[in-house]
């Protein structure tokens, strides 16, 4: 194998993942890194070994990774001390529209409740998530482990029921688990609506440009939530 150039940090997760590694090309970082669908990492289509996180069963992302440690040139892609920007665990577009099939809405905690809407616990919108992403989180613990894992949050890009309040609790399990997580939301909270402008989204209106990724890896920066310093 023929190694490329060492990058400063390695992205590796759900499609939200390569607006970052974009916006870190656009920065000048040197990053690598590997995205497939989020409906495959809902579906937990992957697995942690000691050569680092890996899909399973499904062959175009296997190339993909194949396809990156053929250029870092190595079988464990993140060497010790480089850090990695996943998505794991969020995959909202899967995990919350199941849950407001018969309108039932949990809200964010400072808001109030619509009169139509079928209200849910927050207890209940726990025991949904932790259903539903116990597996994930547990890999993400061993991740974390095993090497220097930032889990960053997709792009507060719409405002639609039930979004806020998923983000809000997979936040806080993460942060509970005492793993980095990094929330976009403040970066934009002055914007309208508190929600990413539509020039730093994609067509689609849910995934964010390069600009976008460059954005928050600048506010990841200055929050010290992402060090580029190289390892001793």
């Amino acid at each position: 194998m023929t190694a490329s150039p060492e990058p400063q940090v390695y992205f590796i997760g759900d499609s939200h993942c390569a607006a970052l590694l974009a916006g870190a090309r656009l920065l000048g970082i040197a990053a690598d890194g590997a995205s497939w669908s989020g409906s495959t990492w809902h579906d937990g289509r992957f697995a942690l070994n000691e050569n680092g996180i890996n899909p399973r069963g499904l062959p175009q992302a296997g190339r993909l990774v194949e396809a990156l440690r053929e250029r870092v040139g190595r079988a464990r892609v993140v060497p010790p001390g480089r850090p990695v920007v996943s998505t794991l665990g969020f995959h909202l577009g899967r995990l919350v529209p199941p849950y407001g099939w018969n309108g039932h809405e949990a809200l964010p905690r400072a808001e109030g409740f619509p009169a139509e809407a079928d209200v849910t616990s927050r207890a209940f919108l726990r025991d949904y998530i932790r259903h539903h992403r116990r597996r994930h989180f547990r890999i993400a613990r061993r991740w974390a482990r095993q090497e220097r894992l930032i889990l960053v949050a997709p792009p507060p890009a719409f405002e639609r029921p039930n979004y806020r309040a998923f983000r809000e609790e997979l936040l806080a399990w993460y942060r509970d688990e005492g793993l980095a997580v990094f929330d976009p939301s403040p970066e934009f909270a002055r914007e309208a609506g508190g929600l990413v402008p539509p020039a730093l989204l994609e067509e689609d209106g849910i995934h964010g440009t390069p600009e976008y990724g460059a954005r928050v890896l600048r506010a990841m920066q200055r929050a010290g939530v992402l060090d580029l310093a190289q390892p001793d």
